[in-house]
């Protein structure tokens, strides 16, 4: 990466506080014998206070700027600060006060970075009244220690400046706040600037490496991530087989910082490790040589079409655990079984994750039937996986089905009841039809695209053996009343498809035409059955699109070591969505990343190239290891998962490694005015639903990428000898 100017490696050092206190922890460990010594720890001083000049970041807001840092607490309503751009000390502004009685100015809690033994600084006051300036200790809501700061007044100055002595960090504080408080006898005007208030820490060496922790395929793309908090003068790595045998010599690239929104860093040296074109099926793991002592990878595999083969089951089976209406062994007894609507059953449907309710069940049956429709051939070769996805995509079908009512009005989803405490699935109700307790139901409907995509999906699938299948009327009853209503969403269009590949009439594919969606990525699968009764070339102009768009997403990703697509990417880079999700819950990035790998694998038939091959890969790898944490965020699969999530099932006693093959919201900001990773790594079974909530959306996107880029064969196939029978 590009060495980053002056201003920004100040700005840099400023937010790695943050990083440092959110528990970013890096997992492998040191294989040496070596005691730690005076040379194994770094000292690095931090800035505490976001800019202390009181100067917005170019263009920002001046109000917003300040109510990231700064509140004001006063009984006189009319007490304000703002930004003076005329009176100041240095650079371009100084914090004014206006105001009457007491007013204290204090920042929001700074976290306390991990190893920070004392801070020490200075801020400077124009004013005529009493002032003065405290830093407080805190643990939680407690302050466990106040230090007033020492006034040096010059009488021939205007500024005078408060001066905080080197002090050292109480045991049990978790984080700081510096008070401005001033005794106004009349109505005034005081002002501060300058603000600079640094940390020491003291940290013991760290360097970890990230690999995907199921594996990598032959002939494909193979990266794994060196991280470090100091920059070593000499690296050797090496890929090690059986007996750490050293198989290969390996290159790490130049080491690179990550900054994302509001100058944020992550913290630590990057390096990509590339070994792609390694291609020997086997075991091995990664060795790094730093200043004579070993550092050591997770084991990992390299074998054919691993991913598809060593996932795509046990993410399956996330889903199943999530199945409503049933008994889930070891999770639940049988729920729900008295959902309805006007006495037609409405049981079946995957509960969402976060909560019982099912508004996510027919986004995730269109992501199976759609990827079994892809993957026909794989699965065959596979019956036992053939027949739990077939099963799934039928659990899903008979409640997302009955929502179509015999006019072609939909009924709204099966939703749990809001302000109560969450309780077992099997509680919510009495599981007795018609006895008044019986879940609501969403007035509004809001998934009727991906219902009737699920549905054309669903119709297409089983048409294979039974061309009238039971779920052919409904679709056919939908689809003529969206026509009928105006309606024009992706979904119908695929819908149309589908039934005209059946039925052949010719009346589909009219139907078609008039509503063939502006936006051809979210219609890829059908664009080119689409073509072949209308001998149109949307299917050109449907790669156009894709080669335009990945080319977008590969500059944006190439950006970074990780090589992952920030959420977004202009004015300023920003992983996590905290310039977007403003105001919002901040989740994880899971979800984001595996749209990229889905769009990824829909282009590889079209564009089988290393620029798509290696956008799939990268964002995958992200989910399997190759992140901050080290994280596995596939439950019961590589070699280290999380150790607890914010789910129903937990909360209700539920080990949470019983959970295999969720996928969690994953990685997310650290707040909304800090774009650095953070991700609650605790066991509590109350932990941050931000990064440890579950939806099946994120499991049922996880297989419709896969299946997208695994359509495609790669390796022949095993010819087996008739010896071999």
């Amino acid at each position: 990466m590009k060495a980053l100017p002056l201003k920004e490696n100040i700005l840099r050092i400023i937010s790695l506080f943050l990083f440092l206190n959110n528990g970013l922890a890096f997992c492998e460990e040191a294989q040496s014998s070596t005691p730690i010594g005076e040379d194994d720890y770094i000292w690095e001083t931090i800035s505490l206070i976001y800019n202390g000049g009181f100067e917005p970041i170019e263009d920002a807001d001046s109000s917003v700027f300040l109510s990231k840092i700064w509140e004001c607490s006063s009984d006189n309503t009319e007490n304000r600060i703002s930004l003076d751009k005329e009176t100041y000390l240095s650079g371009k502004s100084a914090l004014r006060v206006d105001g009457a009685g007491i007013v204290n100015v204090s920042t929001k809690d700074i976290p306390i970075p991990s190893g920070m033994v004392s801070i020490t600084g200075s801020i400077f006051y124009r004013g005529d009244f009493p002032s003065k300036v405290f830093v407080k200790w805190l643990k939680g809501d407690e302050t466990i220690d106040q230090k007033e700061l020492r006034l040096i007044e010059n009488k021939e100055a205007e500024w005078k400046r408060y001066m905080l002595s080197e002090t050292s960090v109480p045991p049990g504080a978790v984080a700081i706040r510096f008070l401005l408080t001033t005794n106004f006898s009349s109505n005034g005007t005081v002002w501060w600037d300058e603000g600079n208030f640094t940390g020491v820490i003291e940290q013991q060496k760290r360097v970890d490496i990230f690999v995907n922790q199921v594996g990598y395929d032959l002939l494909y793309p193979k990266a794994c991530i060196l991280a470090t908090n100091f920059k070593p003068e000499k690296i050797e790595s090496y890929l090690l087989g059986e007996s750490d045998r050293e198989i290969k010599k390996l290159y790490p690239g130049e080491p690179g910082r990550i900054v994302g929104a509001h100058k944020s860093d992550w913290g630590k040296w990057f390096y990509r490790v590339n070994f792609s074109d390694y291609n020997e099926e086997g075991t091995y793991r990664i060795v790094v040589i730093i200043e004579g002592k070993k550092y050591y990878s997770a084991p990992f595999f390299i074998g054919k079409d691993l991913l598809w083969e060593k996932t795509i089951p046990i993410v399956l089976e996330g889903i199943r655990l999530h199945r409503c209406g049933t008994k889930i062994e070891g999770i639940h007894e049988p729920c729900h079984t008295d959902d309805a609507f006007e006495g037609n059953s409405l049981t079946g449907g995957w509960h969402d994750g976060e909560t019982y309710s099912k508004t996510k069940s027919s986004l995730c049956l269109n992501l199976l039937a759609e990827s079994c429709n892809i993957c026909t051939w794989r699965l065959l070769k596979n019956n036992d996986l053939n027949t739990k996805m077939k099963e799934e995509i039928e659990w899903g079908a008979q409640y997302i089905v009955n929502r179509v009512k015999d006019d072609g009005k939909l009924v709204g989803n099966i939703v749990s009841r809001t302000g109560t405490d969450t309780k077992k699935p099997e509680e919510e109700t009495d599981n007795q039809p018609a006895t008044g307790d019986e879940r609501p139901i969403q007035e509004f409907i809001d998934d009727e695209d991906t219902l009737i995509s699920a549905l054309g999906n669903l119709t297409y699938l089983l048409s294979k053996t039974n061309p009238e299948n039971p779920y052919s009327g409904k679709t056919e009853i939908l689809t003529q009343s969206m026509l009928s209503q105006g309606k024009k969403p992706p979904g119908l269009f695929s819908a149309l498809v589908y039934l005209e590949e059946i039925k052949g009439t010719g009346n589909y594919i009219s139907s078609a035409k008039l509503v063939v969606p502006e936006n051809l990525l979210c219609v890829s699968e059908v664009i080119p059955r689409y073509d072949a009764f209308t001998y149109e070339n949307k299917t050109y102009d449907l790669v156009q699109v894709l080669k335009n768009t990945l080319q977008s997403y590969a500059e944006q990703a190439n950006q970074n070591p990780f090589r992952i697509c920030p959420i977004k990417w202009t004015p300023e880079v920003d992983f996590f969505g905290v310039t977007i999700n403003k105001g919002a819950g901040l989740k994880g990035n899971n979800i984001h990343l595996l749209q990229i790998a889905q769009l990824a694998g829909k282009a590889f038939r079209f564009i089988p190239e290393d620029m798509t091959k290696n956008l799939f890969f990268d964002h995958i790898n992200w989910i399997l290891g190759v992140n901050p944490y080290g994280i596995c965020f596939i439950e019961g699969l590589g070699t280290k998962n999380l150790s607890g999530y914010a789910h129903p099932f937990v909360k209700h006693g539920v080990n949470p490694e019983k959970l295999v093959g969720v996928i969690p919201f994953g990685i997310r900001a650290t707040s909304q005015n800090s774009d650095v990773p953070y991700l609650d790594i605790s066991p509590s079974p109350n932990s941050d639903i931000g990064s440890t909530g579950i939806s099946i959306e994120t499991m049922a996107l996880y297989i419709n990428a896969l299946a997208h880029f695994y359509r495609v064969r790669v390796h022949p196939e095993t010819v087996i000898k008739p010896s071999q029978f």
